[in-house]
Order: C-alpha cells, then structure tokens, then sequence
C-alpha cells in the first residue's frame, strides 16, 4: 500500500486500501480508488446506493468489459470542453457516453428512444424503423438577419469615424496647449441576437443503471465586433450536420438498415441514408475554405470588398 493509502479502513467491496484523503464513500464508508475509478453512473446515483448496491454494480461494471473489449468507435459527436463525448460503434451496435476505454457500453437493447432538440424543438428523432428529421425556418431566419447585420455596420462604421474625429480634436487641443478630454462613446456589439441558443440532445433508456441521458450544445455565435451573416450560417449548418450524423449512428444502433423520413411542413417524406446529405467538413467546410481563399486574395489587394462579399455571399447561397 502506498504513503496516501489507509491499512485500517479497507474498502468493503475488494478489500484493497483506500484513500486517506478524499476518499469516495458509500454510506459513509471509504472505498478504493479502483472500485471508484469503476463509477459510471448519473449524476447523484452513487449517493443513494448503499454497499451491497454498489457492490452488485461492480460486478456488472466488471462483466461490461466483455462489451469494452469488443468497441471500435465508428463516430464520435463532441459535446465540447469539459463535456462528455458520444461515442458509437454502428457495427456492434454499441455506444457509450463517455469516449474513454474505462467507460460502460450500452447495447442496442438499452436506448428506447432519442430525440435532438434546437431551443426546444425537435429537429431529429427515432421514429418506428426510421430517422424522423423534421423542418425548421432556422436557415431563413439567418439569412433574414442580413439588415440588422448591416445596420449594425453603420453603426459601427459611424463610431470609428466619431472616435478618429475625437482624436484629431485632442490632438488640436494639445497643440494650442488646451487640456481637452473627449466625451466617452460606447462601443457598439452586436451581442444577444443569435437566432439559435443552444442544441439539446436527449436519449431514453432502458438499463439497470441509467434511465436517461441528457446533453447540451451551444449554438453558434456571431461575432460581436464584425458580425457576418455568411459566416454564422456556415457555422450553424456545420452543428447541425454533425447533430444529423449523430442521429444517423444512433438510428443505425437501434435499427440497422434505417431510413430517414423528412417532416416539412406536415408532409412525410421518404429517404434512406445513402443519400444523406454530404458530411459538415465537406459541405460547410470547403464553403469555409473558399470564403478564406478569397478573404487572402481581398488582403492582398487583388479583389475588392465588393468583389469578396459578393463571392462570399455566392457560396453560402444568400
């Protein structure tokens, strides 16, 4: 046993040493860092066990890692920085909740349901033997935000202008020797005016642990200082396709062979997923790509700004 390591107060599931200091406790009593490393539960579910409990999951953490061994992740959805991954591996029909090796498997068997929210709508869910995605006027929205993107321009444009007159009026005044003090202009941000929040992710499960899960995304921002509608739009579809790719992985667990069926404006539609559509790093990402391309050319002076929002505007379809 090691320096931090107590011989006295043994852990009651293995028998090992536990912590002296920090340990996790069920029912008050210490158990060792081994048996804690196990604890793959929801939140506040170990609180309420007590050692016999935990004992038997234990032993079904212990009988997962056949499930463990056999996971090769084929998709990957990240929830972002200090968040859990979702992890599947279509082929076995397994998926986890936490994209590390130690983390427990769920079979097909286990997910009921899931469903993919934006702000509180549905936009993707399980249906019967098919992926329901369902329609939004998000996109349109976006791209309705252009006048208060513009507006918000000349607003910007008329407090660069005011803030240059400032200086050369302070600049005159210290030359005729005058202590001059400008009025104070707030800088304007375009702040707050995103059309999406945040994404949701929702899943319903049957397993002797774990009831359900639930996971949060947060949309796209514009950028306060020099919003662009083109660029929040590509932002936005990049999110929503890797959301799209994530219910795909999660359909194909539940039901092999499924195909999507489109929900625009109440009228069903049939598809199947070998004409889904292309992959956010290929459809967003090369859009992304040659908006940079011609954001170089505009910097270096070969094209006008004219010229760039015009091409801009072109590959986002706006």
């Amino acid at each position: 046993m090691g320096l931090f390591t107590s011989k006295k107060n043994l852990c009651p599931v293995c028998g090992e040493g536990t912590p002296k200091l920090l340990p996790t406790k069920i029912e008050g009593t210490p158990i060792c860092k081994a048996c804690a490393n196990k604890v793959e539960l929801p939140e506040g579910a170990l609180n309420q066990m007590s050692i016999n409990a935990f004992a038997g999951y234990i032993a079904f953490y212990d009988n997962n890692q056949s499930k463990r061994d056999v996971f090769q992740e084929t998709f990957t959805y990240s929830q972002g920085f200090f968040k859990s991954d979702i992890a599947v591996d279509a082929a076995n029909r397994l998926f986890r909740l936490r994209n590390v090796k130690e983390a427990l498997v769920f079979e097909a068997a286990h997910l009921k349901s899931f469903r993919i929210f934006e702000d509180g709508k549905v936009i993707y869910e399980n249906g019967g033997n098919a992926l329901i995605c369902n329609e939004t006027d998000t996109v349109d929205r976006i791209k309705g935000m252009t006048s208060a993107v513009e507006q918000f321009r000349a607003r910007r444009q008329q407090h660069e202008m005011m803030k240059r007159m400032q200086k050369r009026e302070e600049e005159a005044a210290r030359q005729r020797g005058e202590d001059y003090h400008s009025p104070y202009i707030p800088t304007p941000f375009f702040e707050g005016n995103e059309p999406v929040s945040n994404f949701s992710i929702e899943l319903e499960l049957e397993h002797p642990y774990w009831q359900n899960f639930q996971g949060e995304v947060k949309a796209p921002t514009f950028n306060s200082t020099n919003p662009e509608v083109a660029t929040y739009l590509c932002e936005y579809q990049n999110a929503v396709e890797k959301l799209h790719e994530l219910a795909i992985n999660l359909m194909q667990v539940m039901h092999p062979g499924a195909g999507e069926v489109y929900n625009v404006a109440g009228q069903m539609a049939q598809n199947d997923f070998t004409r889904q559509a292309p992959k956010a790093e290929n459809a967003g990402g090369s859009a992304i790509e040659e908006i940079k391309k011609y954001k170089g050319l505009l910097d270096a002076g070969i094209i006008t700004e004219e010229e760039f929002t015009a091409k801009k505007h072109q590959l986002m379809g706006l």
